[in-house]
């Protein structure tokens, strides 16, 4: 798929299948896009007045003309602005409803003048690329093949936009495509092989620790949690210093369980067909470093994926087991299913010791708890420093990935208190499960050091046939990709200002 930027000369000269185009609220659509309804002989006043288009977010109306030009308009709701959410309704909700006329292999997507602007042009192309993503190992993929955003007049800068908006776009595809794969596809054994491959030609370091070396430095729990499965655990880590040696490290930390049975807790319901996506806080972090590495960002940045497979054999820890972590910390395993955390605790106390991070987050889908309390619309997001903690939620805002903060208060460390090690890694069956994982993690952050904790759990794929918004396809959605890859964007400019 092809994204680009050009001018609307006229209609029959457009050479995309479909033409998408925006209808504010409240706003007429002569007034908007009058150019449309000339072209269209005035039937959108006509079917605004009758109520056909309203405008409202996510919505949308096909046009059907015999005219030379595009065989179908989509009059696509953006709420009351083209700015951020209806931006994104525009780009993603045209591709959706494009994607389902057989004929339509190429859609253009007109910003008049009135609303047109470099930030428009940016949230339109990013998630309409969102919304044409399908993956698929077998079968035939119906996905658009060019996406075109015509203007009335160019505007400055907008070279520089769409090159950002391609890089944006591949991350996400990356990142989803890591997520989705099934565990026999991308696994302790071959992730090393296939991020060689994607980050190839970057200026990245990749590597892996393997099992021994794991052993050596201390990273236990990294171990216990793998150590059922025929798989070896590892702890991959891309490195990229975009910023020169004396500027400040950020560390990205990514859950990368590629398989998760529970272990001798081994899940029961419905959900354990779903357990690929639990390596999707890895996928998450590898696709933010492939962004700033791609867009050549003046940032450092570490992101460390422990990958493993929670498996049963008769190595696989127990209950009641106790593990010395990498900070020196023990821990008893009351439930072989919270070992999410125990892998994490070992990647964050390490990352922070050998690379003496500015600033940690750590992105993991890590509770049922997260489903259970925001659904499928925002994440929980804790952390050790009020100000770091409402930027992130403030970034995710600006680019659709709602988040909301929960307490770390020290009362909830009574609940990890165990009898024979420092704590537990699970607290009482139901009480506060969220904040009880955010809580564990945070007794290997180091003080002083800023550190916030993403529960991407129940945002990290689409259930039940729910999906919203409408870019995010069945599968692995990519929420908090973005996020990570705005707060590099703003590190890279502070940088440039010093």
């Amino acid at each position: 798929m092809s994204l680009r930027v050009g001018t609307l000369t006229e209609f029959k000269e457009i050479r995309a299948d479909a033409l998408a185009f925006p209808v504010i609220k409240g706003e007429r659509p002569g007034k908007v896009v009058p150019r449309v309804d000339q072209y269209l002989a005035g039937i959108l006043e006509s079917m605004y007045s009758a109520g056909f288009i309203t405008g409202e977010l996510w919505t949308h109306v096909p046009i059907y003309t015999g005219k030379g030009g595009p065989r179908v308009f989509f009059a696509v709701g953006v709420g009351e602005s083209l700015k951020g959410a209806g931006a994104r309704s525009l780009g993603s909700t045209a591709v959706v409803a494009a994607r389902q006329v057989e004929t339509v292999n190429s859609l253009a997507i007109y910003l008049p003048d009135s609303v047109a602007s470099r930030e428009a042009v940016r949230e339109v192309l990013i998630s309409a690329s969102q919304a044409n993503y399908e993956y698929r190992l077998g079968g035939k993929k119906r996905v658009l093949k060019e996406i075109t955003v015509l203007l009335d007049n160019t505007l400055d800068g907008v070279e520089g936009i769409v090159r950002e908006a391609e890089v944006i776009a591949e991350a996400l595809k990356l990142g989803r495509d890591i997520a989705n794969a099934p565990p026999d596809a991308f696994n302790p054994d071959t992730a090393l092989t296939k991020l060689a491959e994607a980050f190839s030609g970057l200026n990245v370091s990749i590597r892996e620790l393997s099992v021994k070396e794991l052993r050596d430095l201390g990273l236990n729990a990294v171990i216990a949690v793998g150590r059922g499965s025929v798989r070896r655990p590892r702890l991959v880590i891309i490195e990229y210093m975009g910023a020169g040696p004396d500027a400040p490290t950020y560390l990205l930390v990514g859950k990368g369980v590629c398989f998760d049975s529970g272990g001798v807790n081994t899940k029961v319901g419905g959900f354990i067909d779903k357990m690929k996506f639990d390596k999707t806080g890895a996928a998450i972090v590898i696709a933010a470093v492939y962004a700033a590495a791609k867009l050549g960002l003046k940032v450092n940045v570490v992101a460390l994926a422990p990958l493993v497979e929670n498996m049963y054999d008769g190595a696989a820890i127990k209950p009641g087991d106790v593990i010395k972590t990498y900070k020196g910390i023990t821990v008893e395993v009351a439930n072989t299913d919270a070992e999410g955390r125990l892998i994490l605790a070992d990647a964050i106390a390490y990352g922070i010791s050998k690379y003496d991070p500015a600033e940690v987050i750590d992105v993991a889908t890590l509770t049922g708890g997260a489903l259970r309390a925001l659904g499928h619309v925002a994440a929980p997001v804790m952390g050790n420093d009020d100000g770091f903690v409402n930027e992130i939620i403030e970034i995710g805002e600006s680019v659709g990935e709602r988040m909301w903060p929960l307490p770390l208060w020290r009362e909830y460390r009574e609940y990890l208190k165990s009898e024979v090690a420092d704590i537990k890694n699970i607290g009482p069956s139901g009480y506060a499960s969220t904040i009880v994982g955010g809580t564990f993690l945070s007794y290997f952050v180091e003080d002083g050091v800023k550190w916030v904790h993403i529960d991407v759990a129940g945002v990290a794929f689409t259930l039940n046939g729910v999906k919203y918004p409408p870019y995010f396809s069945k599968g692995a959605t990519g929420y908090g990709i973005r996020t990570l890859i705005e707060y590099l964007i703003r590190r890279s400019a502070r940088a440039s200002r010093f």
